[in-house]
Formats: structure tokens, C-alpha cells, sequence
């Protein structure tokens, strides 16, 4: 485990095993690239810059943190606290908003699980085509390019500028916004769309 203060300058290798690095208190940007394999990239913090490699998991902490996932992670990107935006447009294990209105800003032909955590959190499909599944009352899937996205703990949906499928097939409180595109809602019986 690798617990880093305000604008700290190093660089960082996990190696073997899991292995964690804990940004500072203030706002954070990791950039998970994979240029060095999955799991590195780098941090940035105030005047601080840490290059990374071989992690498996990022967390953030009390502040609005951003997390670019331009690479492959297999563990876990953690928001913690504040309103973190997680850009993802590569594999990643999981990842978590914690505490906060999270953003999730998916990619095309991304696998990944998304837990909103508490707050509002909103779940945005890229300009290609998504296909949005809703299996409980803040819970289901988003798929994009033959992969998918597995998402609990979401409070809005928002598609892209593609055109969108979103099918309802459970009660639930969620708001589901198309944006652009033409856009296809597909609500089952019975079911109840509060949002």
C-alpha cells in the first residue's frame, strides 16, 4: 500500500501481489495509460506528479478526484469522497464512486462493474450505440461494442449521440435521459418507471 501526501513527486511499482496507492486529501487525477502493461500510469496532485506501474488498485480521497481508465486495471478505481468523474475507456475490475455525485463516463467496448455508491450518481453512454438493461431498481447493464458494463447504485442514465436502446425490465426509481440520437425505450408490463 502506497499512501501519498499533496504534491508528492516519485514514481511507483507495485510489483507482485495487490497492490493499492492512495492519493492525497486534495483533488487528484490518476491516468491509468497501460503503456508499461495494466495497472500504470500516472498521478497528479497540486505541483506533485507520480508515475505508476503494475497497481492494481487507485483511491481517491475526500476531494473531487478524476480518474482517466485509458488502460486496462484489474482491481478497483475508488472515488472514497466528493464528486468524482471516472472516465472509462478501458477494462477495469471495478469501479466505485463512494461518497458523493459520482460521474461514469463510459467508452466504447468497455467491460467493466460500476457501484454509484451514495449520492446522486449518473452512468453516460458514449457516442456509439448503447444498449441499457435495467434489472433492479438501480441496478443492470450497459453494453457497447460486445462488451458490457455491470451497474448498481446508479441514480440516472443518460445515453449519447448514438442511437440508444433502454429496456425497463424492472420497477424502478432511476431518471433515463436519451440525449441524442434515436432513441428506443423498451418498458416490460408491470413494470413502474418513477425517474
Amino acid at each position: 500500500r502506497f499512501d501519498l501526501a499533496g504534491a508528492v513527486n516519485a514514481t511507483v511499482a507495485g510489483d507482485a501481489g495487490t497492490d493499492s496507492l492512495f492519493g492525497a486529501a486534495t483533488a487528484t487525477t490518476f491516468t491509468v495509460t497501460g503503456a508499461s502493461g495494466a495497472g500504470s500510469g500516472s498521478l497528479t496532485n497540486a505541483a506533485g506528479t507520480v508515475q505508476f506501474s503494475t497497481l492494481e488498485n487507485l483511491t481517491g480521497g475526500a476531494a473531487v478526484d478524476t480518474f482517466n481508465l485509458n488502460g486496462n486495471l484489474t482491481g478497483t478505481a475508488d472515488g472514497l469522497g466528493g464528486n468524482d468523474v471516472f472516465n472509462m475507456n478501458a477494462d477495469t475490475g471495478t469501479a466505485n464512486g463512494g461518497a458523493g455525485d459520482d460521474q461514469f463516463n463510459l467508452g466504447a467496448a468497455v467491460a467493466a462493474t460500476v457501484a454509484g455508491g451514495d449520492g446522486a450518481d449518473t452512468l453516460t453512454a458514449s457516442s456509439s450505440a448503447t444498449t441499457f438493461t435495467v434489472t433492479g431498481a438501480n441496478a443492470g447493464t450497459a453494453a457497447n461494442g460486445g462488451k458490457s458494463v455491470g451497474f448498481t447504485t446508479i441514480e440516472t442514465l443518460a445515453g449519447g449521440s448514438g442511437n440508444d436502446v433502454f429496456a425497463v425490465n424492472a420497477s424502478t426509481p432511476l431518471t433515463i435521459s436519451g440525449n441524442g440520437g434515436s432513441d428506443t425505450f423498451d418498458v416490460a408490463n408491470n413494470v413502474t418507471a418513477s425517474g
